[in-house]
């Protein structure tokens, strides 16, 4: 029997709901991160520090810090 991803989603409890909080949980981290490295060095991070402090890839870090105004050296 076939089952729709929606179906699916809704089954497991996985709903929209939930990929909203996990993508702000995951933008709160790079905005934690980026404020942390600025407070000790006193200068904008790279992307590649921020992407080695949170584990997430570069282009991401790039992305949520251009939609935020964050800089990066």
């Amino acid at each position: 029997m076939f089952i729709s991803a929606n179906r699916k989603a809704q089954t497991d409890g996985d709903t929209g709901a939930n990929e909203a909080r996990r993508i702000q949980q995951r933008e709160s981290e790079v905005k934690i991160a980026w404020r942390t490295y600025v407070f000790h060095n006193d200068a904008n991070p790279t992307a590649e520090q921020l992407a080695t402090a949170t584990g997430y890839p570069t282009h991401y870090i790039t992305f949520v810090c251009g939609n935020i105004g964050y800089q990066l050296s």
